[in-house]
């Protein structure tokens, strides 16, 4: 149990890595915000189609390995210039961080950059693995 509690502290900069990799181009993430393991994404999209924009991001979110698909809930989706010809959206997503970091492949987070995370897992299972 004290192995799945310490390899289960989330990692912020990977996170944040694979969430920066998984936003569409004319998307602009304004803000992120956790509390425990609830996620909210602010987001400014300008673009003809915004919600094609917001599906892309909701079909990469799936795919994520610290986010948890199945929590993924559009709260809020307006336009908030309206009498511009170009109309910027804003939508705000809300989420669950899954807890099961010692199950993330260690390769892709060396991809991430995630050392502090890899690290501490691949320490916690030579410890057990001795035992």
């Amino acid at each position: 149990k004290l192995r799945e509690s310490i390899s289960n502290i989330s990692s912020s900069s990977a996170l944040l890595k694979e969430v920066s990799l998984l936003v569409p181009q004319d998307m602009q993430l304004i803000n992120m915000h956790q509390i425990g393991d609830k996620l909210t994404f602010k987001s400014k999209i300008n673009h003809k189609k915004p919600i094609e924009i917001v599906n892309a991001f909701l079909i990469r979110l799936e795919d994520s390995e610290f986010i948890n698909f199945d929590l993924i809930d559009l709260k809020d989706f307006n336009s908030i210039e309206e009498e511009s010809e170009d109309k910027i959206y804003e939508a705000d997503i809300e989420s669950n961080i899954s807890n099961e970091f010692s199950k993330i492949n260690k390769k892709y987070l060396k991809d991430l950059g995630s050392l502090g995370l890899l690290n501490r897992i691949n320490n916690l299972n030579k410890i057990f693995e001795n035992k």
